[in-house]
C-alpha cells in the first residue's frame, strides 16, 4: 500500500507520539481504498478501540466536481485502523489538485483518545524505468530553487514550475497542496538519522511533496523509510562532475545529479549511469523569476551533451531538470 498525502493542520487530539495517518490501498479510475490508522509510540496495541469518521469531496480550486461522502468502517485489530471506499475518485495532480476532507476519531470504550480533521490528496506517483509516472502519465519535474521566506505559489503555478526548498515548513506544504505546486524537499545535512523517518512521514502526508532529497551521509537510512514514505520519492544527491556511483543504496528511487552552473555531467554518465530516474540539478543562476527558462536551457544543454556520444541518439532521457 502507498500513503495518501494529506494537507492542513489537524483539528483535534493528535500528538507526535500518537497520530492519525492515511494510507492509499488499491486504487484505479473507478475505486480507491483509503485506510486510516493510528500510529506512534503511544498508540494502543490492545483494547476495544475503534476508528470512526468520513471522507468527503473532492474539492478543487481549479475545477468543479460532484462531491461524495464515504464512511470509515472500522477494521478491528490493533493498532486501530479503518477503511473508506471512494467510487470514481479524483486524484491529486499539479494540474488538478483535488483534495478530500477527512474527519476521524479513535474511541476507546466511548472516550475519544485521538481525532483529526484535515484535507488529504490521493496521489498515484511512482517510477517506471528511468522515468517518474504520476496518475498514469510520465511526469518530468522542472523545478527552481526557492527561498522559503519568499515562496510564491501563484508565480510557480502560472509556469507549472516545481519548487526546490530546503526543509519546507507545514504552511508551505499546505499552500502548495491547494495550489497544485509540486515540491522537492531537500533534507538538511544536519538532520539526525534517528529523526529522519518522522520528518519524511510528515512530508508524505502532503500530496504536493513529490520528492525528498538526501545527502550521502543519510543514504544508508533510505531503506528504513519504506513504511513511512508512501508514494513520496526518495532521491540521493550525487556529484555529477564525477563518474556515476557503482552502486546505489536500497530505498533510493532516483539520483539528483548535482552540477555547477557552468558544468555538464562527466562523460561516463552517458554510458554507465544507473538504470533509474536521473534528475539534473544545476546550482546557481537566477531563481524563481527565470526559473522555468533556466530548466529549459539545462534541458537543451543536456540534449546536446547526450548526442555527443558516439551513437547518434542518447540511450536514455533525463527524468527532470532543477535549477538554482
Amino acid at each position: 500500500m502507498t500513503a495518501v498525502a494529506g494537507t492542513g493542520a489537524d483539528v483535534g487530539r493528535q500528538t507526535p507520539a500518537m497520530r492519525i495517518e492515511t494510507v492509499l490501498g488499491r486504487a484505479d479510475d473507478l475505486r480507491a481504498e483509503v485506510y486510516v490508522r493510528l500510529v506512534g509510540d503511544a498508540a494502543p496495541t490492545r483494547g476495544p478501540c475503534a476508528i470512526a469518521g468520513t471522507l468527503a469531496g473532492p474539492r478543487c480550486g481549479l475545477a468543479t466536481t460532484l462531491p461524495t461522502t464515504a464512511r470509515l468502517v472500522d477494521l478491528g485489530g490493533m493498532p486501530p485502523a479503518a477503511r473508506g471506499i471512494l467510487t470514481e475518485p479524483s486524484y491529486w495532480t499539479p494540474e488538478l489538485p483535488n483534495l478530500y476532507r477527512l474527519v476521524a476519531e479513535v474511541r476507546d470504550t466511548g472516550t475519544t483518545v485521538a481525532s483529526a480533521e484535515r484535507l488529504i490528496g490521493l496521489r498515484r506517483l511512482g517510477v517506471r524505468g528511468r522515468s517518474f509516472w504520476l496518475d498514469g502519465r510520465r511526469w518530468v519535474p522542472r523545478g527552481v530553487g526557492c527561498d522559503p521566506a519568499a515562496f510564491d505559489a501563484t508565480a510557480l503555478r502560472t509556469t507549472m514550475t516545481a519548487a526546490v526548498i530546503d526543509e519546507p515548513a507545514e504552511a508551505i506544504c499546505t499552500t502548495a497542496d491547494a495550489a497544485g505546486v509540486a515540491l522537492v524537499a531537500v533534507v538538511s545535512p544536519s538532520t539526525a538519522a534517528a529523526s529522519l523517518a518522522v520528518r519524511i512521514a510528515a512530508w508524505a502526508q502532503h500530496p504536493a511533496v513529490m520528492l525528498a532529497v538526501l545527502d550521502q551521509r543519510l543514504a544508508g537510512t533510505a531503506e528504513q523509510l519504506r513504511d513511512c514514505k508512501g508514494t513520496l520519492l526518495i532521491g540521493l544527491a550525487v556529484d555529477g562532475t564525477l563518474p556515476p556511483p557503482a552502486t546505489v543504496p536500497r530505498g533510493i528511487d532516483c539520483l539528483i545529479v548535482q552540477l555547477p552552473h557552468d558544468r555538464l555531467p562527466d562523460a561516463t554518465w552517458r554510458e554507465h549511469a544507473p538504470d533509474m530516474p536521473l534528475v539534473a540539478h544545476q546550482a546557481g543562476g537566477p531563481q524563481v523569476g527565470a526559473g522555468r527558462s533556466e530548466c529549459d536551457r539545462l534541458q537543451t544543454a543536456l540534449a546536446a551533451w547526450g548526442c555527443a556520444a558516439p551513437r547518434e541518439t542518447p540511450s536514455w532521457d533525463w527524468a527532470g531538470y532543477l535549477a538554482g
